[in-house]
């Protein structure tokens, strides 16, 4: 398994806008170390980038984030680099704890309604891709149906109670039936 260099964008990692800079240079020296098969060393670059990827979604929460910072694809990425890292050094409920940690940050922060609309629906759009990223790990270490149906229905809910929360409401007059 290759560690993941694309955000949802589909651009390379290392196009991300310059806040990144710092996350940038942990998954490429990640990267790097997990192609060496040295999932140790790839680990404490991709945790160090999940922790870069939270404080730059802390920031852009509390509006604080210079423009163009990419938390959301940020946390996506770093997390699933970091799950690829604890499968291949044969520790799959690392793995899954880290993309659970991803999926739920991500739907805090839709549901913060104190953060700015643009942030929220950027992170609404990268939650269902740590959502996916989720339920394809469970789908690729045989987990039970069972657990696989109950993550399928956290997403689904999640899904459902972000997409309210981020519903535009109807403003006076501009209603049409």
């Amino acid at each position: 398994m290759k560690p993941e260099t694309d955000h949802p964008g589909g651009d390379a990692a290392s196009d991300l806008p310059q806040p990144d800079t710092r996350w940038r240079e942990m998954m490429e020296r990640g990267n790097a170390a997990f192609l060496a098969d040295s999932y140790e060393a790839a680990l404490a670059f991709y945790l160090g980038g999940v922790l870069e990827a939270e404080r730059l979604l802390f920031s852009a929460l509390a509006g604080t984030a210079r423009e163009g910072a990419a938390p959301g694809p940020a946390l996506v990425v770093a997390t699933n680099n970091a799950a690829n890292a604890y499968m291949n050094d044969g520790r799959p409920q690392e793995a899954l704890h880290i993309l659970e940690h991803a999926s739920s940050l991500l739907r805090k922060a839709v549901l913060d309604n104190g953060a700015p609309a643009a942030v929220r629906m950027n992170c609404l759009r990268d939650m269902q891709r740590a959502y996916a990223n989720l339920l394809a790990h469970l789908h690729k270490t045989g987990a039970p149906q069972a657990e696989i149906d109950r993550a399928f229905r956290m997403a689904k809910s999640a899904a459902q109670s972000c997409l309210a929360a981020v519903k535009p409401k109807p403003r006076p007059g501009r209603n049409f039936h």
